[in-house]
């Protein structure tokens, strides 16, 4: 099975300005680490393959958005690798033409808008840039082995320790994000579920406020129908005993005779 290597190439006006490895790249669309240099803007970049002679064999020239602190646009998504196999055919640069999908050269609509075409830099090729960029191999990628032992073995060595370093804090980095983003969630959880039982107390503290009301109201109605009975009971008694008064004076003014 053939290994290939994968890049990430980045352009801005005056050609390209930032190579990296997948892992890296991984690392920037989780969000671990920004770019302050891509701040606010739609980056023109360029996936690459390339196998273990050095040969690029693929090229996919992509956009991706950055925000103003530098972050990559976390809905971006485009499946390089299933793009490839509908992929048009690029330059020939000696082991046959390379696989290419760009804003014209591609068939699938739905990333249509995501890609963009090469020859927007007056003075190079994007093509060309990308190629030499791979030569000249600043991401230290291991081919097949084309040099002295002698004079290259350690430096190989040493950048394989740092490529390993940088790995190995990539994923560290990708750890602590996902725990304290499991932090978050949970926070988040029990916030969602303290404010659903205060919810649930606040419904019960209003049905039994309503229901004390409904007694008061209830309560405060029978009291007033009592007044109202002893008043009229009080009122017939009073007329009573002012007609007895009454009789009582008409007697004392007029004595019944003696016979």
């Amino acid at each position: 099975m053939n290994k290939h290597t994968e890049a990430i190439i980045f352009f801005n006006t005056q050609g390209i300005c930032k190579e990296m490895l997948m892992p890296e790249f991984e690392a920037i669309l989780d969000g671990v680490v920004c770019l302050d240099e891509l701040q606010g803007q739609a980056a023109k970049c360029a996936y690459v393959q390339i196998d273990e002679h050095l040969q690029i064999i693929a090229i996919v020239l992509f956009l991706l958005d950055f925000d103003q602190e530098g972050m990559a646009d976390r809905q971006w998504n485009i499946p390089f690798k299933h793009l490839l196999p509908t992929a048009g055919q690029g330059p020939n640069w000696g082991t046959g033409p390379i696989k290419l999908v760009t804003q014209t050269v591609c068939t699938n609509d739905t990333y249509y808008a995501s890609l963009w075409d090469s020859g927007t830099i007056e003075s190079a090729d994007e093509l060309l840039l990308i190629k030499e960029a791979i030569k000249r191999n600043r991401l230290r990628i291991q081919g097949q082995k084309t040099a002295t032992k002698k004079e290259v073995a350690p430096q190989e060595r040493t950048d394989d320790q740092s490529i390993l370093k940088i790995k190995q804090q990539i994923a560290q980095l990708k750890q602590l994000f996902n725990d304290e983003l499991k932090r978050y969630q949970q926070a988040l959880n029990k916030a969602k579920q303290a404010n659903e039982e205060l919810v649930s107390q606040n419904q019960a503290l209003s049905m039994q406020l309503e229901t004390q009301k409904q007694q008061f109201e209830d309560r405060n109605n029978y009291l007033t129908q009592l007044l109202k009975n002893a008043e009229r009971k009080n009122r017939a008694e009073l007329s009573i005993m002012q007609r007895q008064i009454e009789l009582g004076r008409k007697f004392q003014t007029y004595p019944s005779k003696v016979c």
